[in-house]
């Protein structure tokens, strides 16, 4: 099940994977000197967008660089997914974020097996740095 430690903005519910519930979600950036960007995660099926995966031991991303171009989203849903997250690994992923040099977020658990569509918001040049539990690999993430 998706564990969130902290609900960050508006949340809205999506179906169900195996037995395993998936809830999306948005955070904001709230920090006047960020720009205003969002970052949001669905439940996906095959999609053929941007994607970035999580395998090894300890979790590491591939690639560690990635850039999209964001969409417009009030409610983060898979129509308004930019690129995807796919966890290789044989375990649970604890997942966070920062926009800029803001402070680091909790964005959510990704189960062993299972994509995740992300959305994201903001201007062109924003930069977002992604983290796993327990390893050093990031993700940077570009608004284009």
């Amino acid at each position: 099940m998706f564990l969130f430690r902290k609900w960050l903005g508006l949340a809205s519910a999506v179906g169900i994977l195996g037995t395993v519930g998936l809830s999306g979600f948005m955070a904001s950036a709230s920090a006047a000197s960020l720009p205003s960007a969002t970052v949001g995660m669905v439940r996906v099926t095959t999609v053929a967008l941007p994607n970035v995966n999580i395998a090894g031991v300890p979790a590491k991303w591939s690639p560690t660089t990635l850039t999209v171009t964001p969409k417009p989203y009030t409610t983060c849903t898979k129509a308004k997914t930019v690129w995807t997250i796919t966890n290789k690994t044989k375990k649970t992923q604890v997942l966070s974020y920062k926009i800029g040099t803001g402070a680091k977020k909790a964005l959510g658990s990704l189960p062993a097996g299972v994509k995740a569509g992300l959305c994201s918001k903001g201007p062109a040049g924003t930069k977002e740095t992604f983290f796993i539990k327990g390893s050093t690999s990031t993700l940077a993430l570009t608004l284009s």
